[in-house]
């Protein structure tokens, strides 16, 4: 057998592994979530953890969220975690948990291990929300390469306080210490400010508070439409109730193809007809004084999808409720008349459940 007819068997032969081990590529070339959530027990104990931070996209991210273990269940710390997830085309599994640790992530291990000792306190932290900078300013300039700000609350005044802390420093754009946490003044109020977020388009910060005051019915007014006119209706749907009523008495003029958005109302000023809806193209055509029943836009904006969401997955709408800060002490429900604040304490109780809180995987 001469030299080139051994390379031609030996070429056969690796090409004869290479298809009967892979005949079509990867064994899983589409792989399939799992339909029930996931304990994620690299990350639990048996104390309460919960509040995890929105995991970004990709293999490997931070994953900040609160727990009481370091206390032994006395008040809630952040505590950070390295999160990866992947997929194994070979035996079709899926694999999330605590990450191995890499040398060539070394700087990114050592920057969230910061993060902790900056903000934890004797108090509460809770609901930590982490975005890296490339993705707030949608650029991946060098000078943004492992810089993160950060949002959680913290109860060291009494009530609840949203407070952030950044590395990223203009002058200095090799730094990456994480500069004293500062409270987001225009945000915090006397009352419960908690569990912010960032929308999308990263324009818009939205969080949870205990404070009275206007709504900005653009964002909280729920959309629907008039199809045809109001006398070939059946029956008078709220949406067609809220229409005829801002007709009648707000000089709005909504009819056939309109897509006016509604407010569940609790009491009306001085001058209007009583109602327990209303309609409107524009915030500023809603005048003041118009009380927005919050319970039920709840109920109708937010419990209602949110329960056959939580059903199918098993839960119910109890379960969807933090423990320190309810829906309730967010002001959802009825303020008492007269509040009565305080002085703070050096180590604010928390309420304790009989069972620890875990952290899901919701796939």
């Amino acid at each position: 057998m001469t030299i080139n007819h051994i390379k031609r068997f030996q070429l056969l032969l690796i090409l004869m592994i290479l298809l009967t081990g892979c005949p079509h590529g990867y064994k899983y070339n589409q792989g399939f979530l799992p339909t029930s959530p996931v304990n994620l027990e690299d990350f639990n104990t048996e104390y309460d953890d919960y509040n995890p931070s929105s995991p970004t996209y990709g293999t490997t991210f931070p994953l900040l969220f609160s727990s009481n273990r370091k206390s032994q269940g006395a008040q809630y710390d952040i505590v950070s975690e390295i999160f990866e997830i992947w997929f194994d085309r070979d035996d079709g599994t899926i694999t999330a948990g605590r990450a191995v640790y890499n040398p060539y992530d070394e700087d990114e291990f050592l920057i969230r291990n910061m993060v902790p000792p900056t903000i934890n306190t004797p108090y509460n932290e809770l609901g930590p929300y982490i975005i890296d900078y490339y993705s707030l300013y949608s650029n991946y300039n060098d000078i943004y390469y492992k810089k993160y700000l950060i949002f959680y609350a913290n109860d060291q005044s009494g009530n609840l306080d949203i407070r952030y802390t950044l590395n990223h420093n203009p002058a200095d754009d090799s730094s990456v210490v994480f500069i004293p946490p500062e409270p987001v003044t225009f945000l915090n109020s006397d009352y419960n400010e908690a569990y912010p977020c960032l929308d999308l388009e990263l324009n818009r910060i939205y969080y949870c508070t205990y404070q009275n005051g206007d709504f900005d019915y653009d964002q909280i007014g729920i959309p629907g439409g008039i199809s045809k006119n109001f006398s070939d209706y059946g029956t008078e749907t709220v949406q067609i109730r809220g229409a005829k009523y801002s007709n009648e008495n707000l000089g709005m003029n909504f009819g056939k193809m309109s897509k006016p958005k509604r407010l569940y109302i609790k009491d009306v000023p001085p001058g209007y007809p009583k109602t327990d809806v209303l309609c409107f193209e524009y915030a500023d055509q809603v005048p003041k004084g118009f009380v927005v029943d919050r319970k039920t836009m709840l109920e109708k904006s937010l419990k209602g999808p949110l329960e056959r969401i939580l059903e199918g997955l098993g839960w119910n709408w109890n379960d969807f409720n933090p423990s320190m800060v309810t829906f309730a002490d967010m002001d959802f429900e009825d303020a008492p008349q007269e509040e009565t604040k305080e002085p703070p304490k050096e180590k604010p109780p928390v309420d304790k459940t009989p069972l620890p809180k875990k952290i899901i995987l919701d796939w």
